[in-house]
């Protein structure tokens, strides 16, 4: 192993939690927040904790504001609708390039990853559905074998699970778990053209999903956190 292999695996464990965290609303949007009580949080070292703050701040989950210190960044259906127009391009993208050079292992682990997200969603298990939902992402990821690609679209799915979390934890889990399945059905029949359609799909009902908030909001039903 070499010597700083170590010090990067407890980063990479300090973001997971803490995104999880921050996901999740444990941490809840505009909350301010200290390193050393993250430090103490997540029971991760201090130098690993900062890094993992760098990244998270990178991502657009907390904000960093000198003298201040943290602040767990604020969920906006406006700037989401922004997110999704530009999320949806790279998805597409790497649905039908997953779909023309996934390896086979790959394409058998999202059948496997098909069947645990519609268990989870019949079940009602939010928790459980987020996490086949960032586990179909990295597959795919992976598939499409696109690091450019990959790179820019995962704070926003990041931020997508968030909103979830925010504004849509009380709603039925099945029709967007089928909408995931249809993504993975076309990838692993070799389909471009349908993982295409199938991504679009997926990202038109997250966008309507966002609108659904703004109208809530300008009813009076929703207090936007700003």
């Amino acid at each position: 192993m070499r010597p700083g292999d170590g010090q990067k695996r407890l980063a990479d464990e300090a973001f997971r939690r803490l995104e999880e965290m921050i996901i999740s609303l444990r941490l809840k949007p505009g909350q301010a927040v200290t390193e050393p009580a993250l430090v103490e949080m997540i029971e991760i070292g201090r130098t690993p904790t900062r890094e993992a703050v760098q990244r998270l701040a990178a991502q657009g989950l907390i904000r960093v504001q000198a003298g201040k210190g943290l602040v767990i960044t604020e969920v906006n259906p406006f700037d989401h609708l922004a997110l999704i127009e530009a999320r949806a391009v790279l998805e597409r993208l790497l649905a039908r390039r997953a779909a023309a050079v996934a390896r086979d292992a790959l394409r058998r682990e999202l059948v496997d990853c098909a069947v645990s997200m519609t268990r989870r969603a019949e079940a009602g298990d939010l928790e459980g559905f987020m996490r086949q939902d960032k586990t179909f992402d990295t597959i795919v990821a992976q598939g499409a074998r696109n690091r450019f690609a990959t790179a820019a679209v995962a704070p926003m799915q990041t931020l997508s699970r968030r909103f979830w979390y925010a504004h849509q934890a009380g709603t039925d889990l099945e029709p967007t778990a089928r909408l995931h399945v249809a993504v993975m059905g076309a990838i692993v029949e070799a389909d471009p053209e349908a993982a295409g359609r199938a991504s679009d799909a997926l990202m038109d009902e997250l966008r309507q999903a966002a609108k659904r908030v703004l109208e809530a909001e300008a009813a009076g039903d929703l207090v936007l956190s700003r």
